[in-house]
């Protein structure tokens, strides 16, 4: 399962809001769903399309050692923030490099 594509949870609308303790709620930052792979010391990161887009955002490297578990895989949203808040184009812009 381990660097392999897979579904990551999505966004599910509700017709009203809610609290329930069997429940864990997110912001939505306006980024791009992403799966964080680490097994030893290699990371790679996929879109949920299940497109690897590791090469595109180097910083991951740095995720590394924040990873303290020897395998894991994070169900992320990948966000740039300016000024403090999240710009979904500039994350995309890095998405599209090639």
């Amino acid at each position: 399962m381990i660097f392999t594509s897979i579904q990551p949870m999505l966004l599910t609308m509700a017709n009203k809001a809610f609290d329930d303790e069997n429940y864990i709620f997110e912001p939505k930052w306006d980024g791009w769903r992403i799966l964080i792979h680490k097994q030893g010391d290699r990371i790679a990161a996929y879109t949920r399309q299940g497109n690897c887009v590791t090469r595109k955002f180097p910083e991951l490297e740095a995720v590394h050692d924040a990873i303290q578990a020897e395998s894991a895989i994070l169900d992320c949203e990948g966000v740039c923030i300016r000024d403090g808040r999240s710009v979904f184009d500039d994350f995309a812009h890095r998405g599209r490099l090639t």
